[in-house]
């Protein structure tokens, strides 16, 4: 027969290894989910950049249009088109040759 000491012993080591499992495994899976909001977060802050210069854009060329030709306005339009090519390559993965 069993001694009650071994036996409490037993059982003693048996809950701390299910919970040293369970403190592992909480870890892995908040580890996990803290990876995949990072990458959201970068997601989305790149595509609010992004959008930040498309609107830059269009204001630019709205401005050009509608005030007329100056040299000044086409510059700041051209720049503003560069700043959208370059977002949009960085959002992409591809440069503008």
């Amino acid at each position: 027969m069993n001694n009650p000491t071994q036996e409490l012993k037993r059982k003693i080591i048996l809950s701390f290894s299910i919970i040293i499992i369970l403190i592992l495994c909480s870890g892995a899976l908040g580890w996990e989910l803290t990876r995949n909001i990072e990458a959201v977060d970068r997601t989305n802050e790149t595509a609010h950049l992004f959008k930040e210069a498309e609107l830059q854009l269009r204001r630019e060329e709205k401005n050009l249009l509608i005030r007329g030709y100056s040299v000044e306005r086409f510059h700041r339009w051209q720049r503003a088109k560069e700043e959208f090519y370059h977002k949009l390559g960085e959002l992409t993965g591809l440069k503008k040759t």
